[in-house]
């Protein structure tokens, strides 16, 4: 990808200054030269950023998948507790449970929008596993200064349960939770 990068950048100032050349002559001829050169080098430069898009978006995808591993890792361990449990009722370890919903994990919320430099802006927001959804909803509304009602707050392609715990909802550390406003929702 580095590579990539750099040949872009190569190829912006090559484009830059053929421009600038173009506007400094009056020759017919050099200016069709010029205009030629200037149409190769954008070619070029368009296979470079589809390259740079392609891998970009490879990259997400990894991500993604590797997020939704670590997901489906959760959720069983979780249910293979519950099992155990229901298999093994004379050893319940209720104080490790409680021990467990005290736990304080981290949740990532995106708010889709971007800071001045291009970066997504994200809020983190530590609760405990056995705290209501939309009480880590209300810190993060506080913390991120969002006072839109009407977003919907979306983990692993689903809507979040406000009225649900954040172990009842799937909810694990790390996890990220996408704040989705009107605009996000009508596809486009």
């Amino acid at each position: 990808m580095d590579f990539t990068l750099i040949e872009i950048n190569k190829h912006k100032n090559n484009i830059g200054n053929l421009s600038a050349r173009l506007l400094n002559t009056f020759d017919v001829n050099e200016e069709i030269s010029i205009n030629n050169e200037i149409k190769k080098e954008t070619e070029i430069l368009d296979s470079l950023l589809n390259i740079k898009m392609n891998s970009f978006m490879a990259q997400n995808q990894q991500m993604m998948q590797f997020q939704i591993q670590q997901q489906m890792q959760a959720q069983q361990n979780m249910f293979n507790q519950m099992q155990n449990m229901q298999n093994n009722p004379l050893n319940n370890n209720f104080p490790n449970q409680i021990e467990q919903s005290k736990k304080s994990i981290t949740l990532i919320f995106r708010a889709g929008k971007e800071d001045k430099d291009g970066n997504p802006i994200i809020q983190k927001i530590q609760c405990s596993l056995d705290e209501k959804v939309s009480k880590v909803i209300e810190r993060y509304r506080m913390q991120a200064n969002d006072v839109e009602t009407n977003k919907k707050f979306i983990c692993n392609a689903h809507s979040l349960n406000p009225t649900l715990t954040v172990a009842e909802a799937g909810l694990s550390d790390y996890s990220n939770i996408f704040a989705m406003g009107s605009e996000g929702l009508r596809g486009g």
